[in-house]
């Protein structure tokens, strides 16, 4: 199921976890974010 239909069905909010925080954190940030934007689950950042 993709994040979308997550969001339709009520989802919110979820936790987030990385196992090497340094080297995870920028693809998030880099990747997981602006897709997040773009199909507006997620503000446009400034």
């Amino acid at each position: 199921m993709c994040t979308a239909r997550f969001a339709e069905a009520g989802l919110r909010g979820i936790g987030v976890s990385f196992v090497n925080y340094a080297a995870e954190l920028p693809y998030f940030c880099d990747e997981v974010l602006p897709r997040l934007e773009r199909i507006g689950l997620r503000e446009k950042r400034r």
